[in-house]
């Protein structure tokens, strides 16, 4: 919950759940039997959109926990779910509060391919006896002139 809203009257925060992923073959070392245990989670959350609820399911959760000198824990990780991938950073309070934020890259543009254009068609006026004829002639030189006239500096 966020403080600053306890009864997320704003709606800005929804349910979410996060079990860490343990073997439970081999015993706990004592890293493991620390609290805030790091390492892998699995986990979903929930989205709201007019009066109905989505249960978003999180891969490949890892949350890291580092005690700072304020006396709680910065938690840095990465995941992802039907969003996309991302990373996290927040922090894990003395009272239990964990605060999490979500950073999702930016999408990349997919290039779409330049069309070649093609070559310049000119209509040159011709003589042809008494009759005025219109040759039609292709351009493939830059500049519209022969390679010859173009200038080589």
């Amino acid at each position: 919950k966020i403080l600053a809203d306890p009864e997320n009257k704003l709606g800005e925060c929804g349910s979410f759940e996060y079990d860490q992923k343990t073997d439970c073959s081999n015993k706990p070392s004592a890293v493991e039997q620390t609290f805030p245990p790091s390492g892998r989670y699995s986990g979903s959350f929930i989205v709201s959109d007019a009066d109905v609820n989505k249960k978003v399911e999180e891969q490949d959760v890892v949350f890291n926990f580092v005690k700072n000198n304020e006396g709680y824990y910065n938690v840095k990780g990465r995941g992802s779910n039907a969003f996309g991938k991302y990373t996290t950073s927040g922090t894990l309070t003395k009272e239990g509060v964990i605060t999490i934020h979500r950073h999702y890259p930016k999408r990349k543009k997919k290039a779409v391919p330049q069309r070649k254009l093609p070559p310049t068609t000119k209509m040159v006026p011709t003589d042809v006896g008494e009759e005025k004829v219109a040759s039609i002639s292709h351009d493939d030189t830059p500049n519209g002139r022969p390679e010859s006239d173009q200038d080589s500096s």
